[in-house]
């Protein structure tokens, strides 16, 4: 079960199936790192790993814009509160909830990681375009992690147009 908002002609949300908008979600927060990871690595600069590095990154991006822009990512990104229904709300406060603790998570990690890496020596980011691919990478896990927990949230389920195409 999907919900979908009536159709405006000001609608510029776009009606994707819940295993395409669970695709893109997966896609977009493993793309982005595996792209900053390629464009980061050592080597000849300007080589294949810089162009495929930085198509993944775009190709993160713009799975991002798609899932931001879906009907069902609305009740998590966009709309106010009052114009949820409380089947709507409680999807929004639980999809916010675990982004929350996902994003507590990643940082107690990232923090331990940094402490222990300075005394053993483990690898860190050391140029300031290593920092800047980092942070946006954060900025962007920000960003998507509450509408990633809605779509995978297993009162989503499937929906009957997705039924049917299968």
């Amino acid at each position: 079960m999907t919900y979908r908002t009536r159709i405006s002609p000001r609608d510029t949300t776009l009606d994707l199936s819940t295993p395409t908008l669970r695709m893109l979600t997966i896609f977009a927060l493993v793309a982005y790192p595996v792209g900053a990871i390629l464009k980061l690595a050592p080597g000849p600069t300007g080589g294949i790993t810089d162009f495929v590095g930085g198509l993944l990154r775009v190709a993160a991006l713009a799975a991002m814009i798609t899932v931001a822009s879906s009907t069902l990512a609305r009740i998590v990104v966009g709309g106010r509160r009052e114009k949820l229904d409380e089947f709507q709300a409680g999807l929004r406060l639980s999809a916010m909830s675990k982004a929350y603790t996902a994003l507590s998570a990643l940082v107690c990690a990232a923090t331990v990681y940094a402490y222990l890496a300075t005394d053993l020596r483990l690898p860190m980011p050391a140029s300031a375009e290593a920092w800047q691919q980092l942070c946006i990478g954060i900025m962007l896990a920000i960003l998507i992690l509450p509408a990633t927990f809605l779509v995978w949230s297993p009162a989503i389920g499937v929906d009957e147009r997705d039924e049917e195409e299968g």
